[in-house]
C-alpha cells in the first residue's frame, strides 16, 4: 500500500537515551548549517537578555512600563521560595501590576499552576483585561459570567472570582480544589466581613502561594494588622496563640526601633559629608541596641561590639546592623508597603498636586421634586426601628447615586416596586456591604437584593409618588439639566484642546450621557469605556482616546476606574458623586499614576454638583472633611467603612444640614488616622531599596532585543516549511511586526500551550518590541509567557533540531581543518523538580551565559586554529563571508574521513573523554564569582531563618538546602555538535 504525507505531518520518531548528538552525527542525520547557526545566535540572544535581569524573566516580559519600586517588590516575591506576603503599595502605586507580575512567572515556569484570584465584584472585568492584555495572554475564566452549576474548578486552572459571587453558592467548591497560588484583592475590605475573612483563611490553609494585596494599619490598629496576618499565615498566627505575645512585643517597639533607625541613617550621611564621626555612629548604635527588644539580640551584641574595637570600619558594620534590625525586627518580613511621599523625598516620583473644582447647576423644578421624593422616601425608611442599617445603608447609597439620571432613578425605584420582601441573611448583608462601586457582573443581584431587604418597610404612597415624579422627570424637556451644564464645561476643554475623562458611574448612565455628548459635539469624536463592552472594543477606544487628535472625551463608568492608565488626559469629570470614598479614589487614581508628571503636576477633579440637595452636603463631607479631592486616602482605609457609615446615617437622619455638620468631625478623624511616625521606618526600608531595586529594572537595550528578534526570526524560518514568517504591514515600520504560523513547524517540533478549538495554533502576529506591545495590546507579545515564543524557548533546550551539522568549505586564504566543532555547556546535573521557579530561574541566569567553543581535529597532533574557525564559521552564512560552503550529506562525510584516514568516533571519543573534562576546570573559574556570590546569599538567608518562627520559615530553609544542592552539582554536556572540512580534499 503506497501513501504520501506532508512534510508538516510527519512526527519525528521520539528522542531516545541512545539518541544523542554524537549518534545523530555519525548516523548522517545532521540539519542544515543555517539552522545550527540561527539556533546558537538565538542561544546566545537569549543569554544577554536573561542576564540584564538576574533571570527574573517575567520582568521582562510583561508589557507593563515597570517602575523601580515595582520592579523591587515583585523581584523580592519572585526571588522568594515561599511566595506569601501582604503587598500593600499605597493606591495608584501598582499592587495590581506586581501581583500580575508574579502570577506571570509562576505561569511561565508552571503553565498548568492552578491559579485563583478573588476579588470584588466590579474589579473582576479588570483582572481578566490585566492579565490576558498586560501579562502574557494567560488563559483565565471569569466565573460570575457562567451559571454555578457550570463552574468546573477541576478542569479550569485559572480562575477569576468575584467575593459576592463566591459567597452565592461556590465558597466550598472553592475550598475543595487545589490552588497553587490564591490573589486576593482589597483584603482589607474582609476585615470585617465574616464569612469571606473566614473563606479566605481556609484558601489560604490549602494553598501553597499567597498574595494579599491590601492596606496595611501600621499605627494603634494591632487588632486589624494581626487579623491580616492570619490570613497570611494561619498557622503561625493563631488567635490567643503562642506568637501572640511576641507579635505584640515586636508591633509595640516599632516607633522607638523606627527612631533610632532614622537617627543611625541621618549621622551615616553625615559621616559622608564630613559633620559627624565615628565614636558618633559607635554612641548611635550602643542606643540602638540598648533597646529592650534588642538587649537579647547576640548578633547584634557582638557586632556593636565589633564596632567599638575597629571603630574605622564603624560605617560598615552600621549598615550591616540597619539591615538586620530593618529585616529581623519589622512586625512582618512578608509585608510590602511602598508609600507615596517616601518616593518622592527619594525622587523615585514627582508629586502631583490634586484640587477640586466644582460644575454647580440649579435644577428645575420636576427635578427638584423628583429628588425631594427620593429623599423622603429614604428618609421614612430611617425611622423604622426593623429595618436593618446593614441593609438600608447600601439601598439607599444605590438610589442616592441614580438620581443622576432621571432614566436610573426609575429603574432602581422600579425594581423596588416589583421586589418581593424578604430577609436578607448574613451572607446577603455582609456582600452588600463590602462591595466598593456599582456595577460588575452581579450589580443586578445586588440590587435586587438590597431591595427586597426594604420593601417590606417602604411606605407604599412616598414610593408611587416617586415613580411619578420620576417618569415625569424622564418626560421633561428640561430632563438633561446636569449633562447640558457637563457639556458646558467640556466645550471649554476642547476648544483648549485638552482631553477630558468623565466617570459616570451608575450602571447605564454612561452610554446615555455619551450619546447625548455626541449629539452636541458633533466635530469631536466621544469615545466609551463601558463594562458591558467586548474587552477589544474598549482597548481600541482607550488607544484611540490616547492618540486620535480628535477624540476629546471618554465616557466611563467605574470599570474605568481600576487599573487604567489614563494620566494624559488633562482633566476629570465626576459626572456622578458616589457614596463611597474609596470610588472617588479609584477615579483620581486613573490621572493621578505614575507617569502623570509629563503631562502636568496637577489633577483637577470638576465634580458636578447639583444645589439645594443631599449631594451638596455629601461633596462638603467629602472636601472639607476628608479632603478627598485633596489628598490620597492613604491612611484612611481602616476608618472608610466606619466613615461611609457615619455619612449616610447622617443624611439619612436630617439631609443636607447634618452632612455639612458632620464635615468638621471627619476632619479630625481624618488627620488622626492619616498622621505618621517612626513607626514606618522599618517597613518603608524593607519595601524599597534604591540600588537593589536596580538589578531589577534593567529593560533589554535596543541592541540586545533587536538581536533577540533577529535569532528568533531566523530560527523560525529553519524550523518551518512553506512561508512560516511574514512580516506584518504596520503604518509604523517602527513597530516592527511579524506573522508566524506554528502550523507550518513539523508536527512535534513545537508543543504549543493554547490551541484553538480545532487543535490548530494559528497565525500569531506581535511585535519583539516592548514599547509597541505596550501601545497596542491586540497583538501578541514575543517574550516569556507567550504561548508560541514559550514553545520555540522550550525546543532549544529539549529538542535536538538544530544541533548538528555537516558542512564543506572552501577558502582559500585559510589552512586546511578537519575535524568537529563543539559548543559546550554547564548545567545542574540534579532534578529542578523540588526548586522554586525563581530560583531555577536564577540558577539558569547564571549558567546559561557561560558556553565554551572548542575545536577538535580529526587526527590527533593536526593544528587547529580556534579563533580563526570560530571568525569563520560566525561569518559563514553572512554576506560578508568570502568563502564557498555547502551542507554534506553522511556519505560525503565518510568519503572525506576515509580520504584522510580518520576515525569520527574515535575523534568523538577522544573529545568527550579528554577535552570535556578539562573544559570542567574552565568552566569551574568562570562560574566561581557568581556562585560565590549565590552562595553568600543563601548562607545569609539561612541565618536569618534560624531566629524567625512558624512553618513557613521552615519551608524556606528546606527549600534554600535543595537550592543550595542544585546550583553545587553541575556537569558540562554538549549542546552543539558539527562537522567541519575547510579546504579539505575527498
Amino acid at each position: 500500500m503506497n501513501a504520501t504525507a506532508s512534510e508538516i505531518e510527519l512526527v519525528p520518531v521520539p528522542t531516545s537515551e541512545s539518541d544523542s548528538l554524537p549518534e545523530r552525527l555519525l548516523r548522517g542525520r545532521a540539519d542544515p548549517y543555517s539552522l545550527f547557526a540561527a539556533r546558537n545566535r538565538l542561544v546566545h540572544a537569549l543569554a544577554r537578555f536573561n542576564r540584564q535581569v538576574g533571570g527574573l524573566r517575567a520582568l521582562l516580559a510583561s508589557r507593563i512600563d515597570l517602575h523601580p519600586h515595582q520592579a523591587f517588590v515583585a523581584g523580592t516575591v519572585i526571588l522568594d521560595p515561599v511566595r506569601r506576603y501582604i503587598l500593600a503599595d499605597e493606591v495608584g502605586l501598582g499592587k495590581t501590576i506586581e501581583a500580575g507580575i508574579i502570577i506571570h512567572d509562576l505561569l511561565l515556569n508552571h503553565p498548568d499552576a492552578r491559579v485563583l484570584v478573588l476579588t470584588p465584584g466590579p474589579l473582576t472585568r479588570q483582572w481578566l483585561s490585566e492579565m490576558h492584555g498586560g501579562f502574557g495572554g494567560q488563559n483565565f475564566k471569569l466565573a460570575d459570567l457562567h451559571p454555578i452549576e457550570s463552574v468546573d474548578l477541576k478542569r479550569w486552572t485559572k480562575v477569576i472570582c468575584s467575593t459576592g459571587y463566591a459567597l452565592d453558592g461556590l465558597d466550598e467548591d472553592l475550598l475543595a480544589a487545589s490552588w497553587d497560588l490564591v490573589v486576593v484583592d482589597e483584603v482589607h475590605h474582609l476585615l470585617a466581613a465574616s464569612h469571606l475573612y473566614d473563606l479566605v483563611v481556609g484558601l489560604s490553609s490549602r494553598c501553597r502561594d499567597l498574595l494579599l494585596l491590601s492596606a496595611v494599619p501600621v499605627r494603634r490598629r494591632e487588632e486589624e494588622l494581626y487579623r491580616l496576618l492570619v490570613l497570611l499565615d494561619p498557622e503561625t498566627y493563631r488567635t490567643g496563640g503562642t506568637n501572640e505575645p511576641a507579635f505584640l512585643a515586636i508591633y509595640n517597639a516599632q516607633e522607638a526601633l523606627g527612631r533610632r533607625l532614622n537617627l543611625l541613617s541621618h549621622d551615616l550621611k553625615d559621616l559622608e559629608l564630613g559633620e559627624a564621626t565615628e565614636d558618633d555612629i559607635i554612641t548611635r548604635l550602643e542606643r540602638l541596641s540598648s533597646l529592650p527588644i534588642l538587649a537579647t539580640d547576640r548578633e547584634v551584641g557582638e557586632l556593636v561590639e565589633k564596632a567599638r574595637a575597629n571603630p574605622s570600619q564603624a560605617a560598615t558594620i552600621a549598615g550591616d546592623v540597619h539591615f538586620l534590625v530593618t529585616d529581623r525586627y519589622r512586625v512582618n518580613r512578608r509585608i510590602l508597603r511602598n508609600r507615596r511621599v517616601r518616593l518622592i523625598t527619594q525622587e523615585r516620583l514627582a508629586a502631583i498636586e490634586r484640587r477640586p473644582a466644582l460644575i454647580r447647576y440649579d435644577p428645575d423644578q420636576i427635578e427638584a421634586e423628583s429628588v425631594a421624593s427620593v429623599e423622603g422616601l429614604l428618609g421614612a425608611l430611617t425611622t423604622n426601628a426593623d429595618l436593618s442599617a446593614d441593609v438600608l445603608r447600601p439601598f439607599a447609597r444605590i438610589l442616592l447615586q441614580a438620581l443622576v439620571d432621571p432614566q436610573a432613578t426609575l429603574e432602581v425605584l422600579t425594581v423596588l416596586k416589583n421586589a418581593t420582601a424578604a430577609a436578607v441573611n448574613s451572607y446577603g448583608v455582609e456582600t452588600l456591604n463590602a462591595v466598593t462601586g456599582l456595577g460588575g457582573e452581579r450589580w443586578r443581584v445586588q440590587l435586587k437584593t438590597a431591595a427586597a431587604g426594604v420593601k417590606g418597610h417602604v411606605v407604599p404612597n412616598l414610593l408611587e409618588n416617586a415613580i411619578g415624579l420620576a417618569e415625569s422627570w424622564r418626560m421633561s424637556r428640561s430632563s438633561s439639566t446636569r449633562w447640558e451644564a457637563i457639556a458646558s464645561f467640556l466645550h471649554g476643554e476642547i476648544d483648549a484642546g485638552r482631553k477630558t475623562l468623565v466617570f459616570a458611574g451608575f450602571p447605564g448612565v454612561a452610554e446615555r450621557l455619551a450619546s447625548f455628548l455626541r449629539d452636541k459635539f458633533r466635530n469631536s469624536d466621544v469615545a466609551e469605556f463601558r463594562s458591558d463592552q467586548a474587552d477589544m472594543e474598549k482597548e481600541e477606544n482607550a488607544l484611540r482616546f490616547r492618540t486620535d487628535a480628535k477624540v476629546m472625551v471618554m465616557i466611563s463608568d467605574e470599570s474605568g476606574g481600576e487599573g487604567r492608565n489614563f494620566q494624559f488626559a488633562h482633566s476629570l469629570v465626576h459626572a456622578d458623586l458616589p457614596w463611597q470614598p474609596s470610588v472617588i479614589e479609584q477615579r483620581i487614581g486613573r490621572l493621578d499614576r505614575l507617569g502623570r508628571e509629563t503631562v502636568s503636576l496637577h489633577v483637577t477633579s470638576n465634580i458636578c454638583i447639583r444645589t439645594g440637595s443631599w449631594e451638596a452636603g455629601l461633596y462638603g463631607c467629602y472636601h472639607e472633611g476628608l479632603n478627598l479631592f485633596g489628598e490620597s486616602i492613604s491612611g484612611l482605609e481602616f476608618a472608610l467603612r466606619h466613615l461611609q457609615d457615619e455619612i449616610i446615617d447622617a443624611a439619612l437622619r436630617d439631609g443636607e444640614a447634618a452632612l455639612y455638620d458632620l464635615a468638621p468631625r471627619l476632619r479630625m478623624i481624618a488627620a488622626e488616622e492619616r498622621s505618621r511616625d517612626d513607626s514606618d521606618a522599618l517597613l518603608d526600608e524593607a519595601s524599597y531599596h534604591a540600588a537593589k531595586a536596580d538589578r531589577f529594572v534593567r529593560t533589554p537595550s535596543v541592541a540586545n532585543e533587536t538581536a533577540l528578534e533577529d535569532a528568533f526570526v531566523d530560527y523560525f524560518r529553519g524550523i518551518s516549511v512553506g512561508k512560516g514568517v511574514s512580516k506584518h504591514p504596520s503604518s509604523d515600520e517602527s513597530e516592527r511586526l511579524w506573522s508566524f504560523r506554528p502550523d507550518n513547524v513539523p508536527h512535534g517540533q513545537l508543543v504549543i500551550a493554547d490551541k484553538d478549538a480545532s487543535g490548530e495554533s494559528g497565525k500569531r502576529t506581535g511585535t519583539f518590541q516592548r514599547e509597541a506591545a505596550r501601545r497596542q495590546r491586540n497583538i501578541d507579545f514575543f517574550s516569556y509567557g507567550n504561548p508560541l515564543f514559550d514553545a520555540v524557548v522550550e525546543s532549544l533546550e529539549h529538542r535536538l533540531t538544530g544541533r548538528t551539522y555537516a558542512v564543506v568549505c572552501e577558502m582559500p586564504a585559510a589552512p586546511s581543518f578537519i575535524g568537529l566543532e563543539l559548543m559546550l555547556a554547564a548545567r545542574p546535573s540534579v532534578e529542578a523538580e523540588d526548586v522554586s521557579p525563581s530560583l531555577y530561574n536564577l540558577a539558569d541566569a547564571i549558567f546559561a551565559s557561560h558556553r565554551r567553543q572548542l575545536f577538535v581535529p580529526l587526527l590527533q597532533g593536526q593544528p587547529a586554529n580556534a579563533p580563526q574557525l570560530a571568525d569563520i564559521l560566525r561569518n559563514l552564512v553572512t554576506a560578508r563571508s568570502s568563502a564557498r560552503w555547502r551542507d554534506v550529506s553522511a556519505e560525503e562525510v565518510r568519503r572525506i574521513i576515509q580520504h584522510n584516514d580518520g576515525d569520527l568516533e574515535a575523534c568523538i571519543k577522544r573529545a568527550t573523554v579528554t577535552l570535556i573534562p578539562a573544559a570542567k576546570m574552565t568552566f569551574a573559574k568562570a562560574l566561581s564569582e557568581p556562585l560565590s556570590f549565590e552562595n553568600e546569599r543563601i548562607n545569609r538567608q539561612r541565618s536569618h531563618l534560624q531566629s524567625v518562627p512558624g512553618s513557613a520559615a521552615a519551608s524556606e530553609a528546606a527549600m534554600l538546602e535543595r537550592y543550595s544542592d542544585y546550583i553545587q552539582n553541575w556537569e558540562v554536556v554538549i549542546d552543539g555538535l558539527g562537522f567541519l572540512a575547510l579546504n579539505a580534499v575527498a
